[in-house]
């Protein structure tokens, strides 16, 4: 995805890869991720069909998931 839109001298080759520390598996489509500032191992994830996820990445691997919430619907209707 990033060497379609930034220069190769700037994509680092970590991006090559497949391999990385740990995954957060299991989502389809746009998605937002932040690292938690109440817990250093723990990534939260929003992602666009409405799900809110929070990962602990504390071991590498799959992250296992603490907290999954849907915060809205994606159906939604005009005021026609």
């Amino acid at each position: 995805f990033l060497k379609g839109i930034l220069p190769v001298s700037m994509v680092p080759r970590y991006f090559d890869s497949e391999w990385s520390f740990a995954q957060v598996r299991g989502i389809e489509g746009k998605s937002i991720c932040a690292f938690s500032s109440r817990d250093a191992t723990s990534i939260v994830v929003v992602c666009a069909d409405g799900n809110f996820i929070v990962s602990s990445f504390e071991v590498p691997g799959d992250c296992p998931r603490i907290t999954t919430k849907r915060f809205m619907n994606t159906m939604y209707t005009t005021g026609d």
